[in-house]
């Protein structure tokens, strides 16, 4: 069923500063985030080992340094979007490229991030969660958000933010904004808690109603964190993935991106090649490699694949969702369906629940 999208934006300005590029937040150390995080495909926004932040871009000539000319048509987009023109060179345009995308995995909302620091929230338009959540958001530029897996559940965590800055801020359904630390790279609210990630990789949970997960004091250091309901994952800085039980064990070696709900994991491994637990990947996503994935409440499964395509194919008892054609470099599940952010900037969302992004983004 597709239905027209509830949205709110903002377009505030912050205390202090930092930059974003392509997704990443250069401030307080630096946001370097996994799952629902920055970390997109190389060769779009955001590299995975450093590589250029922007698909198709100029590289440069062994002989005399000269800069090869882009293929005319080709779109990327890193703070605004460009296109190549007729003579081979990158054109700015006036759209502002989105860089952070997040899904509420129990509801059918979404939250977005543009370069420049504003956000939005979008879902289904009869949806009453969507106004409050905007409405409660401080007057900031923002560099991630992150949902709460159900933000029905009206805890003080139901949104989580990291500004510009590096600090941390949540607010919810029915409850103001409140601090949760400064200088963070990862905040993971769940409906049984609150744990967030510093600057060195330190992670301390401020709220813990009944956590499952890596919160003993030799844990970590992590870049990433994804709770859902009251189990905690962690993608640890040098790859290694923790989980709240051994049920979610993946095989060895070093992983980029985490996804998870509170019946079964994904990752991305640094070869790109694609693991999940306790249900295995089909056998047609075995040979392919991929940047990103992202697995919602039900097991429905979707991957951006090396090339930026996305593919869908679900684990035990999901429903198979028939992606958008296009390059991607972000992906995020919601209840019943996927957003992703596009190599042009833009955002698109498929499934059984399909939101409509507002029109500027």
């Amino acid at each position: 069923m597709h239905s027209s999208g509830a949205s709110a934006g903002f377009d505030h300005v912050a205390g202090p500063g930092g930059t974003t590029d392509g997704g990443n937040a250069n401030a307080a150390g630096g946001i370097e985030v996994g799952g629902g995080g920055a970390r997109a495909g190389a060769g779009n926004a955001g590299a995975l080992s450093g590589g250029s932040a922007n698909a198709g871009a100029p590289s440069v000539a062994g002989s005399g340094g000269a800069a090869a000319l882009c293929t005319s048509g080709a779109l990327r987009c890193d703070t605004v979007r460009e296109h190549c023109d007729q003579n081979g060179a990158w054109v700015k345009e006036s759209f502002v490229c989105a860089t952070d995308i997040t899904g509420a995995t129990e509801q059918a909302i979404v939250c977005a991030v543009k370069s420049d620091g504003r956000m939005t929230c979008f879902g289904r338009s009869f949806d009453p969660l969507i106004a409050p959540l905007v409405a409660h958001a401080p007057d900031r530029k923002w560099a991630k958000l992150v949902l709460s897996d159900d933000p029905s559940d009206k805890t003080d965590h139901d949104l989580c933010g990291i500004d510009l800055s590096g600090s941390g801020v949540c607010w919810g359904i029915d409850q103001v904004a409140h601090g949760v630390g400064a200088s963070l790279t990862q905040v993971a609210p769940g409906s049984q808690g609150l744990c967030v990630v510093g600057a060195e990789g330190t992670l301390s949970c401020p709220e813990n109603d009944g956590i499952i997960g890596p919160i003993t004091a030799d844990s970590g250091p992590f870049q990433d964190l994804v709770m859902r309901n009251g189990f905690l994952f962690g993608l640890g800085r040098s790859g290694s993935v923790s989980v709240p039980f051994s049920q979610f064990s993946l095989p060895s070696g070093a992983y980029d991106q985490i996804s998870a709900s509170d019946r079964e994991l994904c990752a991305v491994r640094a070869d790109h090649e694609l693991f999940c637990a306790p249900h295995a990947p089909p056998s047609a996503l075995a040979a392919q490699r991929f940047l990103r994935v992202a697995v919602e409440y039900g097991g429905s499964m979707c991957a951006i694949r090396d090339d930026h395509a996305v593919v869908c194919d679900p684990l035990d008892g999901g429903q198979s969702f028939v992606p958008v054609a296009g390059e991607f470099t972000r992906l995020t599940a919601t209840m019943l369906g996927m957003c992703a952010i596009r190599s042009d900037g833009s955002i698109a969302c498929f499934g059984s629940i399909q939101l409509e992004p507002p029109t500027d983004w």
